[in-house]
């Protein structure tokens, strides 16, 4: 069945024998569409999240970094290929240099209001038909150059406040390999999560993800509850600010200055209203 549901001939499927089968198949089929329909809600939810984020990254982010960095232009991406190869935006240095850059965030966290104190890097996933998938860190077929993660929090339906960081690809990939973590050993687990082995890993069926902790500052989770089965490679953000150099705090509020915090002193906040307050305060 679970070939099934990810077929899109799963509706040619229920519409040709749904007359034809015993009651109790026809409940299956009835419960399947609904978790395609439920997937296929789930995914336009997705997009228009990422839409929200991108907006606020336009209206209160990119303006004022190109006033810290060596960035003079910003443009977002409306070229499927381009977005498809991990560009959300392109930057233009003010040399002339073409940037990709690939946009980030946890919006299914923003409406509950949760601060994670990490992110999740993308290492694998299912496709239909039950093919695997490499995630968007190690893919070579992605051009993307930065990341720009956003931690969104959002207010009354509008994004108010984001944690933002701008990690370079090559210096995480490198920072990692530094710590064992190289291409090829994420590669190797990538490849056997994948065939069924999850030799040293932990299983919690309340959440039905396998957990395996490298160290406090390293996991690796495979999502057995969600479509596309996604592995990731998840990082705690004391070693991202190590990484980025510094990190924003922005509000929806152009009249409120972003805070910039060197990795130095950086320590991932445990309250975000804290943040929230202080800026309006300091605004």
């Amino acid at each position: 069945m679970n070939r099934l549901l990810h077929n899109h001939k799963m509706f040619e499927f229920a519409t040709v024998w749904w007359y034809n089968v015993d009651d109790t198949v026809n409940v299956y089929i009835k419960f399947y569409l609904g978790v395609i329909e439920y997937m296929k809600s789930n995914f336009t939810s997705d997009v228009k999240d990422s839409e929200k984020v991108g907006k606020f990254l336009d209206d209160y982010f990119y303006d004022y970094y190109k006033k810290h960095s060596e960035f003079a232009e910003f443009e977002r991406v409306h070229n499927r290929y381009i977005d498809f190869k991990g560009a959300d935006v392109i930057g233009t240095t003010k040399s002339g240099e073409k940037i990709n850059i690939d946009e980030k965030a946890t919006a299914s966290y923003m409406k509950k209001q949760i601060l994670l104190p990490t992110f999740a890097f993308e290492l694998g996933g299912i496709l239909e038909h039950n093919k695997d998938y490499r995630g968007w860190l190690l893919n070579p077929e992605k051009d993307t150059q930065l990341y720009v993660l956003a931690l969104p929090i959002e207010i009354d339906g509008e994004i108010a406040l984001s944690e933002v960081m701008v990690i370079d690809r090559d210096l995480l990939l490198s920072m990692l390999a530094k710590e064992g973590l190289t291409g090829k050993i994420l590669s190797e687990y990538t490849d056997k999560v994948y065939q069924g082995d999850f030799n040293g890993f932990d299983f919690y069926p309340e959440k039905g993800t396998y957990y395996k902790k490298i160290d406090e500052n390293f996991k690796l989770v495979y999502s057995t509850k969600i479509a596309e089965k996604p592995f990731n490679l998840v990082i705690g953000k004391e070693f991202l600010a190590q990484v980025a150099g510094e990190i924003f705090w922005i509000c929806n509020d152009k009249g409120i200055s972003p805070v910039r915090i060197s990795s130095e002193r950086y320590f991932p906040p445990a309250n975000w209203k804290r943040i929230y307050s202080f800026l309006h305060k300091k605004g």
